[in-house]
């Protein structure tokens, strides 16, 4: 991390159904980096932390619901 008061992003993934923990300086590189080449990303901030382990934690909770979208993509493809 860069400081003390450095952040981490818990992003999901639409297209992968699938969460990602990264430092916030990261994220917001990437994120300039698609804007200048006019690319999509596809991961998606969903909750800043102070902690990966609270982004982490997080992620644990709302995963039932990753395992509910995969089930229902199972049903209707």
């Amino acid at each position: 991390m860069n400081s003390p008061q450095a952040k981490v992003w818990l992003c999901w993934s639409p297209r992968q159904n699938c969460f990602y923990v990264e430092p916030e300086h990261e994220g917001l590189a990437k994120n300039r980096n698609a804007f200048l080449r006019d690319a999509k990303v596809d991961f998606v901030p969903i909750g800043i932390f102070a902690s990966e382990h609270d982004a982490n934690a997080t992620a644990h909770r709302l995963r039932p619901a990753l395992r509910e979208r995969e089930q229902r993509d199972k049903v209707i493809n």
